[in-house]
């Protein structure tokens, strides 16, 4: 997934030189989409993974053990976009 998202990154949309050509980018967009579609799909199974283990164990609201944890506590009201969103922004810091 690091690799594919380096490529796509690094690879230039010919649209952002030459607007006009913009039909020229669809297939380097569809792998974007592409990407997103798994990425997205990787951390709502691990999301899911975690509020479960999460209702199953009480008392761990109060021993975050990792950042996910922390996004998942109630006092935070995080979304899943809103999760997606951090753990994406803080992976490229």
């Amino acid at each position: 997934m690091i690799r594919e998202l380096t490529r796509l990154l690094v690879t230039p949309l010919v649209s952002d030189f030459v607007p006009w050509l913009g039909f020229l980018d669809y297939s380097l967009k569809a792998s974007m989409n592409k990407w997103r579609a798994s990425f997205t799909a990787i951390i709502d199974h691990v999301i899911a993974e975690r509020k479960q283990m999460r209702a199953g164990q009480d008392g761990m609201d109060a021993t975050a053990s990792d950042i996910l944890d922390v996004f998942l506590l109630p006092e935070n009201n995080l979304d899943r976009d809103m999760i997606l969103v951090y753990i994406t922004v803080s992976g490229l810091v």
